[in-house]
């Protein structure tokens, strides 16, 4: 996708809903399957589909917008929902009955905000994706897989699709997957230029660096802090794709180990050994900040539990000076860089209110309030 306008680093470039979007298995009645917003529990405990009693919803206003592609699948999944547990097969089962049932949907048009030449369908996207699996016998075979599956449930599906976007949370957690029309024309790259946050199902496109007009707009398919071997064996695996990009053709110094293991216990040293989690935790972000931008929501959402780590520090020393400090305040006390394009959100974020730090930044920057 060429860009037909320059961008700032963190200028928002898209914001679109999904076409069709889908629930991971294991966060089925965690979140709401149209809005994907969070359960607490309690009063606000997602209520279930009534017939199919397989989707959830955090009201009657969300199961009702939802309808115009569940009840499709409704029947099938009272009925066989055991067979397409896997999120893929729901999402493609979800996909194809509601365009099957809805065929005027497939013109209707997404793009990107004040770029006209962005305008994209879903035909334009499935003629373009299915030309290519054609000539993939490993992906045939994927295809052919999922057919059985649907034969057995007496439908005939012909088609499918793999460009499709990870929906994450507000702390950056995979909780579904969704076809976004607009933004499936962007390009992959390991050094990406922008990158997608989520509002729910909606996808909000920031500019990660600056875009020149006339310049390829990418983002990364895969985790960005995986090592060079796991980001090629996904690419080639879900996408097809052998990535040259600069990175890939390097040698880098990052110690991608340290980052896996660091991501598995940073909660846990957190509580044990506040100093060692921030020492890690520095070291890991210098890392971060060389394999992308500091506007990146990976680097941005590390930045975060750095601070969020001194503030802990500064709490149980009794620091009151530190503790009243605002998420900036308490970068620039220890010297740590944040995207000066969101300065406004991080003077006005403190670590002293009820709702995470990182959460509140995370809804600021897909413009919730």
């Amino acid at each position: 996708m060429i860009s037909h306008r320059d961008y700032k680093a963190g200028e928002i470039i898209s914001v679109n809903p999904s076409f069709v979007h889908v629930i991971d298995e294991d966060e089925k009645g965690k979140y709401c399957d149209y809005c994907l917003a969070p359960t607490t529990g309690g009063a606000t405990a997602l209520g279930k589909c009534s017939n199919c009693k397989h989707m959830y919803y955090c009201g009657k206003d969300c199961q009702r917008n939802d309808w115009k592609q569940h009840k499709f699948e409704c029947k099938i999944f009272k009925k066989n929902y055991e067979i397409i547990t896997d999120e893929f097969d729901r999402f493609l089962l979800r996909l194809y009955l509601f365009v099957k049932n809805n065929p005027e949907c497939v013109n209707e048009r997404q793009k990107f905000i004040n770029d006209e030449n962005s305008n994209r369908c879903f035909n334009d996207l499935l003629m373009t994706d299915w030309n290519r699996i054609q000539n993939d016998s490993f992906r045939i075979s994927d295809f052919e897989s999922i057919c059985t599956k649907f034969q057995v449930m007496k439908i005939e599906f012909n088609r499918t699709l793999h460009q499709i976007f990870k929906i994450t949370n507000y702390e950056m957690e995979k909780v579904g997957s969704g076809l976004y029309i607009a933004e499936s024309q962007i390009g992959h790259s390991c050094t990406p230029n922008s990158a997608p946050l989520f509002n729910g199902n909606q996808i909000v496109m920031r500019a990660i660096k600056p875009i020149k007009s006339g310049t390829q707009i990418t983002a990364c398919y895969v985790y960005i802090a995986d090592s060079r071997y796991d980001r090629q064996a996904k690419l080639a695996q879900y996408f097809d794709i052998t990535c040259e990009c600069q990175r890939c053709n390097s040698v880098d110094s990052v110690n991608y180990q340290l980052i896996k293991e660091f991501n598995i216990a940073m909660v846990n040293l957190f509580f044990v050994d506040k100093f060692k989690a921030y020492k890690l935790g520095v070291e890991i972000l210098s890392m971060l900040q060389w394999i992308s931008t500091d506007y990146h929501p990976i680097t941005i959402i590390y930045t975060i539990f750095v601070l969020q780590i001194c503030y802990a520090i500064a709490l149980e020393n009794g620091d009151n000076e530190r503790i009243g400090l605002s998420v900036a305040a308490m970068a620039q006390h220890v010297r740590i860089e944040l995207p000066s394009a969101y300065k406004e959100i991080f003077e006005n974020t403190y670590f002293n209110q009820p709702e995470d730090v990182k959460i509140t930044i995370m809804k600021a920057l897909t413009n919730v309030h």
